[in-house]
């Protein structure tokens, strides 16, 4: 009797351990990217507008858009000068799927500012936040 509830206590604590360890996995890789990574994003994304680093700005797309369009492609139409920007708002919809982000910035063209606002929107892919830029604003508008 005493032998037979060992072995049942046995199974139970193994069968214990293993449901943690499955439900630790299944936690962390159910994790979804928050508001503030999100934000770096965009950070990272609007700082190589302003420094010309487009290539930067075009490994922040999705894999979709960047099977649509040439990393050199994108790089030949990406000629604005950007001054300055500021982040106004970061709204995360979709149960943290995705987000809309509203950028403040400016243009110098010729000595003159002209301002103006840009509505992003981002999704995640593979665990991170992309830039979904559509290919049919790319040739309204070459930010």
């Amino acid at each position: 009797m005493k032998n037979k509830l060992s072995k049942i206590m046995i199974i139970f604590v193994l069968v214990v351990i293993n449901f943690i360890f499955f439900s630790c996995s299944f936690i962390s890789k159910s994790k979804m990217p928050d508001e503030s990574e999100l934000r770096q994003k965009v950070i990272i994304e609007w700082d190589a507008k302003v420094n010309g680093e487009w290539i930067k700005v075009y490994d922040l797309a999705t894999d979709s858009y960047k099977a649509k369009v040439l990393k050199d492609n994108f790089y030949k139409k990406s000629n604005v000068k950007i001054s300055k920007y500021s982040i106004y708002k970061i709204e995360i919809m979709d149960s943290g799927k995705k987000a809309s982000v509203i950028i403040d910035f400016i243009i110098n063209q010729m000595g003159f500012d002209f301002p103006f606002s840009a509505n992003e929107e981002w999704i995640v892919e593979n665990g991170e936040w992309k830039l979904n830029i559509q290919p049919s604003a790319e040739k309204q508008f070459s930010f």
